[in-house]
């Protein structure tokens, strides 16, 4: 079943943020439809839509976010944790909530490509520590939740989407190679 095609205007601006992958599935489909001995022309609308389809499945594939949580303030901990977990399930997000002045700087961050959320006042050192490695780097201000809660909502979307568009190339570069081996 086919949305309302009022909901095309949405999908649009989905297929120009992403008109590469649009593209090499609209060639793949094609190649099965004439493989298949499939007679007719494509609707553009219906390949969009399978091409968002398509997108929040590989989504799914991707391994949660590591996102560490840094301060010295248990109740900011407490909540920012709780907040995270409510905006991003487990799926998306792992949240590593970290006193630091239990566990050591050096010590905090296993992986690459990490959210990190820290105290303002621990920001210069936690980017020094960590430079270069892929990581977003954010503050918390608790005296300013709700600012910094929508400030970090946005910027860990924006880190999903870059990832997001990231494999996507690594996979359409994947199948431009194996389509020029022989």
């Amino acid at each position: 079943m086919l949305p309302d095609i009022h909901l095309f205007h949405y999908l649009r601006r989905q297929q120009k943020r992403n008109k590469s992958f649009y593209n090499t599935l609209k060639t793949i489909v094609e190649e099965w439809m004439s493989a298949e001995g499939i007679v007719g022309k494509l609707p553009s609308y219906h390949l969009l839509l399978f091409t968002i389809q398509l997108e929040e499945l590989l989504k799914t594939y991707l391994p949660p976010i590591p996102v560490y949580l840094l301060t010295n303030n248990t109740a900011a901990l407490d909540l920012m944790t709780n907040a995270l977990s409510i905006y991003f399930p487990p799926a998306i997000a792992t949240v590593m909530p970290v006193n630091v002045e239990i566990i050591p700087f050096k010590d905090i961050v296993k992986e690459k490509q990490s959210v990190i959320i820290a105290d303002r006042q621990y920001l210069n050192l936690i980017q020094h520590l960590y430079q270069n490695q892929g990581h977003l780097f954010l503050y918390f201000l608790f005296s300013f939740r709700d600012v910094s809660e929508a400030y970090i909502h946005k910027a860990f979307l924006d880190f999903c989407q870059k990832r997001y568009d990231e494999f996507i190339v690594t996979l359409l570069d994947t199948y431009h190679k194996n389509l020029s081996s022989p």
